[in-house]
């Protein structure tokens, strides 16, 4: 458990805005015509990536939940179906970020294209399942 949260601070650290590693120089349209659109994608990555912050805190909430005794089976059913639901949504994304390769600047510009384009669909619908699985697990949450 504190394994996950150290690497997922880390990985939220190694994410942040003056992060190098994972973020490329905002590009010219005359040096590379895919460099807006590897923008976009990183953009997109950089407004959900905090959002793991707050599926771990769920997460954490909704299993002291379960330690309740008094705990209806059917509602332990929900929250655990919850817990899987965020357990997904942040693995698209360890997934995601582990396989992104911004194409180099010597692949075929079409080519590179094709590929962020792919790579803007996937983020995308890897931010709907997040905010889906975070919703899920406010529902469920005790204050």
């Amino acid at each position: 458990m504190i394994r996950l949260f150290l690497s997922c601070l880390l990985l939220l650290a190694a994410c942040t805005p003056g992060s190098k590693e994972h973020h490329h120089e905002e590009a010219t349209s005359t040096d590379d015509p895919n460099g807006a659109l590897t923008d976009q994608v990183m953009a997109i990555h950089d407004e959900v990536m905090p959002r793991l912050e707050d599926i771990y805190k769920l997460k954490q909430n909704l299993q002291e939940q379960l330690t309740s005794k008094d705990l209806a089976e059917a509602r332990k059913t929900e929250l655990n179906n919850t817990i899987a639901r965020l357990d997904s949504a942040s693995g698209a994304m360890m997934s995601w970020m582990h396989g992104f390769n911004p194409p180099a600047d010597t692949v075929e510009q079409e080519k590179a294209r094709e590929y962020l384009e792919e790579q803007m669909e996937r983020i995308r619908q890897i931010k709907e399942q997040i905010a889906e699985a975070i919703e899920a697990g406010e529902q469920q949450k005790k204050p």
